[in-house]
């Protein structure tokens, strides 16, 4: 996949800019808080139709604008992503309009490495289901509509437990019938969750092991409370739980992936360089696991990660880059010599355009 050319307006602090790329790499440079972030985040927008950076969408229109409008040219596709705030957003691929997000997302399958993955990614398991989701929701086609109407019956579940809890009264025929609803795509879930695993853990051990020359003992588990039984059961043993809690305490809204270091948690016992590694691990693991699903090159986009990785880190990245590992680079800095001399070292073709105040300028 190549993205020749992308026009934003009003996306984050960009009224309006037009870009071509040429090249496979394209470095985007310039002093922090001009905008270079921003325009990763809308080719992420472009791609998949939603923020990477944000949940909202209200936090990505230009400040007195009321929309936005991502407007690009990936290999023969016209992807245009327009989003009028307070209606419904609308994507359209060669003019013809998408009717549900769910099979738009993975035709322009892409990755992101943030420095904000380093800590949520290691923090919160609520990001590492998000960082499972993303995945697979871009190369299996029903991931993202099961998984909607999973956490669609999960708030109505909640809802009529606090309602309970509130009220001191249940209605258990509702209870149940919302519970077996559940169940056939808890388990769909579950099941595409973990093939997910099964694919990613030989990709991961093999970019830990090679980013760190196998240093030390490490372990990626994927925990689930399914592995012990189906929802249906599982929620019938946790039913006076639910009630006295008033919220559903098991379930795949649980799962989460488990990061060791040494037979210890990382989160607790990881050093600096050991987190990076594994995030790093894990996201290089990701991005390998969609190119061998999708047969295609995912986009990928690298925001001001050559600052927070040490030399290590960034040599095993210089090198997959050189070796071709991938697609189209979109690669951020704020010191302006250090990525591109990097690249020049290592030989890597590029185009530097240089972004100050939401504008942009070819070097």
């Amino acid at each position: 996949m190549k993205l020749a050319k992308l026009k934003v307006t009003n996306y984050k602090n960009y009224e309006f800019c037009e870009i071509e790329f040429s090249n496979t790499i394209t470095t985007l440079v310039g002093n922090n808080g001009m905008g270079k972030t921003n325009l990763l985040d809308a080719i992420y927008y472009l791609c998949i139709g939603k923020s990477y950076f944000t949940s909202s969408d209200k936090n990505v229109v230009r400040h007195t604008a009321d929309f936005i409008r991502l407007e690009g040219y990936i290999d023969d596709n016209k992807i245009v992503n327009k989003n009028l705030i307070g209606k419904e957003k609308t994507i359209e691929i060669d003019a013809v309009e998408v009717t549900k997000l769910s099979d738009f997302v993975g035709r322009f399958p892409i990755v992101v490495i943030a420095p904000k993955d380093i800590q949520s990614l290691v923090d919160a398991g609520d990001d590492r289901r998000v960082f499972i989701n993303n995945t697979i929701g871009q190369y299996e086609t029903d991931y993202l509509q099961n998984l909607y109407h999973y956490n669609r019956l999960l708030k109505q579940r909640n809802a009529l437990l606090k309602t309970a809890l509130e009220q001191r009264t249940l209605d258990h025929t509702l209870l149940d019938i919302l519970t077996m609803q559940m169940v056939p795509y808890s388990q769909k879930i579950y099941d595409a969750r973990v093939k997910f695993f099964d694919e990613l853990l030989p990709l991961f051990i093999q970019n830990y092991t090679s980013i760190n020359n196998n240093a030390e003992s490490f372990e990626l588990t994927y925990k689930s409370d399914l592995q012990s039984n189906n929802f249906e059961e599982l929620a019938q043993q946790s039913k006076a739980r639910d009630i006295f809690s008033g919220r559903t305490n098991i379930g795949i809204h649980k799962d989460d992936l488990i990061f060791t270091i040494g037979d210890r948690k990382l989160k607790e016992f990881g050093s600096q360089g050991q987190v990076k590694s594994f995030v790093l691990a894990l996201k290089l693991s990701q991005y390998h696991l969609i190119k061998k699903m999708t047969n295609k090159l995912p986009f990928l986009l690298l925001d001001d990660i050559f600052d927070k990785l040490d030399n290590l880190r960034v040599n095993h990245l210089l090198k997959m880059i050189n070796d071709g590992e991938f697609g189209q680079i979109f690669i951020t800095d704020a010191n302006k010599h250090r990525v591109n001399d990097l690249l020049k070292e290592y030989g890597i073709n590029f185009t530097e355009i240089w972004v100050e105040n939401g504008t942009l300028a070819l070097q």
